[in-house]
C-alpha cells in the first residue's frame, strides 16, 4: 500500500525541490498524460520558472493514486492539501532535504559533477 507521503518524496526528489517550492505547486502547474507528468515550479528561489518530468511508470502510479484521492472540489488550488497527508512529524522535513537527497540519488547513479550541479536548477520552462 502506498502512503500519501510517497508522492511528496517522488515529486520532491525528482524535482530537487525545496519545501516552499513543494507548497507552492498548484493543480494548474501539473500536466499529466499517459506517458509523462510534467511539473512546473512557480516562483523558485532564483525567480525563474523551471520544470521537470516524471516518466517512470511506478512513480507515475504513486502520483496518480494521490491525485485520485485528493478532494476534487477544494477551496484552494494547491496540489498538496494541508493536513490531508497526515505526515508523522512534518517539522522534520527541512527545506533542503529533498534537494540534498535528489543530488545523492543522482550521484549514486554515477552522474558527473556538472550534471549534479545543474540538476537542482532544472530546465527553464516557457
Amino acid at each position: 500500500m502506498v502512503s500519501m507521503f510517497h508522492v511528496i518524496l517522488v515529486i520532491g526528489v525528482y524535482g530537487a525541490l525545496r519545501r516552499d517550492e513543494l507548497l507552492k505547486i498548484t493543480i494548474d502547474d501539473i500536466e499529466d498524460n499517459d506517458s509523462i507528468i510534467i511539473i512546473r515550479i512557480p516562483d523558485s528561489k532564483i525567480h525563474t520558472t523551471r520544470g521537470f518530468g516524471i516518466s517512470s511508470p511506478d512513480q507515475m502510479k504513486i502520483y496518480l493514486k494521490y491525485r485520485a484521492l485528493r478532494p476534487a472540489v477544494y477551496y484552494e488550488s494547491k496540489f498538496f492539501v494541508n493536513n490531508y497527508l497526515n505526515l508523522a512529524r512534518p517539522k522534520t522535513y527541512t527545506g533542503h532535504c529533498f534537494k540534498r537527497s535528489s543530488a545523492t540519488v543522482l550521484a549514486d547513479a554515477e552522474a558527473d559533477i556538472t550534471t549534479v550541479k545543474r540538476h537542482g536548477g532544472g530546465v527553464l520552462v516557457r
